[in-house]
């Protein structure tokens, strides 16, 4: 197994484009589409593309052990207290992928741009595709992560972040502190929020016996979730 890879990801990659359709749903359409939003967000999206620098990066670590009932996953002389949901999914997992990814912060600056100017639908739904690409972002790193694993064998959980199934969000500093500081192109504040915004961090399992599980929000508390219900 590789110990890690910092990559950048082609900014032109279709895979990190937001879906128009995606967005749709984000801003409540389902069936009966308003035509003039419709096209509004064709544009953006467009635009959207030559403000999107992607950049992400994982590194491996082997697993010393997990404590299912505590929570708790021991990596080296670190400890993630990644709640007991987390920890239940990654208990047959032998190593973890820990990433970072961001598009940079072009998509926010241009989204502020125009609640500024009091164009606000645009500026919200530009921050809408801005979110949608990330996670998109996240969704190659995990690709990335899925190849090496099965070069060697294993097999790939889902991907969990820091915020989520009530892992604490402090728990980034943990995270961020097994990359090379010169190195990556997102910083933490004081309150380990990211920046740029619109980036994603969290951990994958990795193992023989471990098996991908999608995501069920009956088992996240984290309401305010724009996806929730809808992917």
């Amino acid at each position: 197994m590789v110990t890690g890879i910092l990559f950048e990801t082609d900014c032109k990659n279709k895979l990190i484009v937001a879906n128009r359709e995606n967005v749709l749903k984000l801003l409540g359409y389902t069936d009966i589409v308003d035509e003039h939003v419709k096209e509004l967000v064709i544009d953006l999206i467009q635009l959207s593309k030559a403000n999107i620098n992607p950049w992400g990066g994982f590194v491996l670590k082997q697993i010393n052990k997990v404590v299912v009932p505590e929570g708790k996953i021991y990596i080296d002389d670190l400890f993630f207290e990644v709640n007991k949901t987390i920890a239940a999914q990654l208990r047959k997992a032998e190593y973890l992928a820990f990433f970072i990814c961001t598009i940079g912060n072009s998509i926010e600056r241009t989204s502020k741009e125009y609640l500024s100017k009091g164009d606000l639908l645009e500026g919200y739904i530009f921050d809408l595709i801005g979110s949608e690409s990330a996670e998109n972002l996240a969704e190659v790193v995990h690709q990335e992560v899925m190849e090496y694993a099965q070069s060697g064998g294993l097999q790939i959980s889902n991907r969990y972040s820091p915020g989520y199934c009530n892992w604490d969000v402090s728990e980034q500093f943990k995270l961020f502190s097994l990359f090379p500081s010169e190195q990556i192109k997102i910083k933490l504040t004081d309150s380990a929020l990211m920046n740029p915004i619109k980036s994603v961090s969290g951990i994958i399992g990795i193992g023989r016996d471990l098996k991908f599980k999608p995501y069920s929000c009956k088992l996240c508390s984290d309401e305010k979730c724009i996806y929730r219900n809808k992917k």
